[in-house]
């Protein structure tokens, strides 16, 4: 019982962080918590725990649908074609990978998922600072 307290706690906290935060902050950790999820899936390739490999490997496809879907194409049509491309590319990386159980091809899109978050992180804060 006790645990689930904490646990019920702790989303409150989470929720109550995703409703006072603006969008960008938003994608950004779905964005990280995506990159988790798919370095996991890699990890767990070749390890026999199939639960752990199995359920990284649907939330990675829920988050980069999550993420598809949340382009607004009419803001920035040209950008949100590029990023959706990028989201397209770990799709596909991420399905082939698992299927023939080749962790460098699910490695190689969280490389560029990772290079294209901290680029645009690195581009904002030099703007800002």
């Amino acid at each position: 019982m006790h645990i689930n307290k904490i646990k019920h706690t702790y989303n409150k906290t989470e929720n109550a962080e995703i409703k006072n935060s603006d969008s960008v902050t938003i994608v950004k950790k779905v964005v990280k918590e995506l990159i988790r999820s798919m370095s996991l899936v890699s990890k767990n390739l070749d390890n026999k725990n199939h639960e752990i490999r199995s359920k990284h490997f649907r939330k990675s496809l829920m988050l980069i649908y999550t993420l598809q879907t949340s382009l607004d194409f009419e803001k920035a049509e040209k950008f949100c074609a590029e990023i959706f491309q990028v989201y397209e590319m770990c799709r596909k990386n991420l399905i082939n990978g698992y299927t023939k159980r080749v962790k460098k091809v699910i490695d190689n899109a969280v490389y560029w998922l990772e290079e294209l978050f901290f680029s645009v992180n690195n581009n904002v804060d030099q703007q800002n600072g």
